[in-house]
């Protein structure tokens, strides 16, 4: 299938709306309804997970504990959570990389390609998987990977968090062993890696510019933007936004060998 598969993994405490602008239009909106290529050539899909700082009121005890106690007359006519609701939890960057890899293959197998676009500790989700293929090589078609305000080197906000016990809190913690294994393989694979764009928020205090740069990443990967904080670097207010002119930069590059391709093979069949 000559199409490109988009794939856009929120961070901690994220879901769709990460991507959604004050506007009501997503990332990916402004991009379909601004580029005719892109909305030809390109599939985008959205890697929804769990995340929240407080999972007690998902887990089994908590779905366990309101099954009982609606069947108590007096406490059931304050309602409370189905017994037969999912439990969930929050997962390690490990096992988050695990699923997306399945998602992956299961939906974007026949795709020609694939990009990776990560919010926060989405981009280290993608990051790890990236890493991952080098060893199993289950996909081959990730060839590109754009991190914004991702915690490559941990967040100082984690640590003033870290009391929560919150499996994500742990691995975003500047000097966490996990995430320092992670870059400073990312860096030893840097020749490897698909084509990758680092994009810094200047005035992002959640993500400080420095750490959100990994390490081997050449200077003209990355790009450091003004007025633009953790919340904002995902959800551009418009085409001029310097967020979504980036994304869209490489967004083309891809679909335009594709286009290239294409072109070439119908003039075969011409002739």
């Amino acid at each position: 299938m000559n199409k490109i598969a988009v794939v856009f993994i929120h961070g901690l405490k994220g879901n769709s709306e990460t991507w959604v602008n004050e506007s009501g239009e997503s990332l990916q909106k402004l991009l379909c309804e601004n580029d005719a290529e892109i909305a030809e050539y390109c599939d985008f899909y959205e890697y929804n997970y769990f995340s929240k700082l407080i999972e007690f009121m998902n887990g089994f005890i908590a779905k366990q504990s309101f099954g009982f106690m609606k069947k108590i007359p007096l406490l059931n006519r304050f309602g409370g959570k189905s017994k037969t609701r999912k439990v969930k939890k929050n997962k390690t960057i490990e096992h988050l990389s695990s699923g997306l890899e399945s998602e992956l293959r299961v939906r974007f197998s026949e795709h020609k390609e694939i990009i990776l676009i990560g919010h926060s500790m989405g981009g280290l989700v993608a990051k790890n998987l990236i890493l991952s293929q080098f060893r199993s090589g289950n996909i081959n078609n990730i060839k590109a990977y754009i991190s914004m305000a991702t915690p490559h080197h941990g967040s100082l906000q984690a640590m003033f968090l870290q009391a929560s016990r919150n499996v994500h809190i742990k691995e975003l913690q500047p000097l966490n062993e996990q995430t320092m294994k992670l870059d400073n393989e990312w860096g030893r694979n840097k020749k490897q890696l698909p084509s990758s764009l680092y994009i810094v928020g200047l005035d992002d205090e959640v993500v400080l510019p420095h750490c959100a740069i990994p390490n081997g990443a050449d200077d003209s990967q990355i790009y450091k933007l003004n007025d633009v904080d953790h919340t904002h670097i995902c959800k551009p207010e418009n085409i001029e936004c310097l967020s979504y002119i980036l994304v869209k930069k490489l967004i083309k590059e891809r679909v335009s060998g594709i286009v290239i391709n294409n072109n070439y093979e119908d003039k075969k069949k011409r002739i």
